[in-house]
């Protein structure tokens, strides 16, 4: 009994020691190096994300949890246009959104808060145009690279209106 001990305790400090070893690696990789520019204009993004809504398409009172894509462009560092959709079952796509952007890099950190504002269609379920308003953070590891989460209130045509949370990274191009 003893000896299976000592072996699991082994396992798990090399386990250990080489999941250190491997985010050291990742990390030196995804690095900001502060004289790359992080917020560029005429910036091609892509997202995946996790979504949270507070309550799902039928309209039933429950939260539901999902996955989300999108896609990006600023035309300047601080102005840019988005399309994105999110799915909590097999129907894709079911709703589908475009949006204005607005960020303000702070290059120092690299951090950009932004806000966002559009219109969407909800094509399931409850067929119904929609329209929302929001506000999010995204933190650039690299100048292609980053993490971001926003939250938007969404005001539906047909049914109550719902809070939704994105949380996941944003690939550029």
């Amino acid at each position: 009994m003893r000896t299976k001990q000592i072996m699991i305790s082994i396992v798990a400090v090399g386990s250990l020691l080489g999941w250190t070893a491997l985010a050291d690696d990742l990390g030196d990789r995804l690095r900001f190096a502060p004289d790359q520019a992080s917020f560029e204009s005429q910036e091609l993004t892509l997202d995946l994300a996790g979504i949270y809504g507070s309550r799902n398409r039928q309209n039933f009172h429950g939260s539901t949890g999902g996955l989300g894509l999108g896609v990006n462009y600023f035309f300047t560092k601080y102005l840019g246009v988005g399309a994105d959709t999110y799915f909590d079952e097999v129907d894709f796509p079911n709703h589908i959104d475009a949006s204005l952007l607005g960020r303000y890099p702070l290059e120092k950190f690299p951090l950009a808060p932004y806000g966002i504002a559009g219109f969407g269609r909800q094509f399931n379920d409850v067929s119904q145009w929609t329209a929302h308003l929001g506000l999010g953070a995204e933190y650039r590891f690299n100048r292609k690279m980053g993490a971001f989460i926003d939250f938007r209130h969404v005001f539906a045509d047909k049914s109550q209106d719902l809070d939704l949370w994105r949380f996941g990274v944003r690939m550029g191009f």
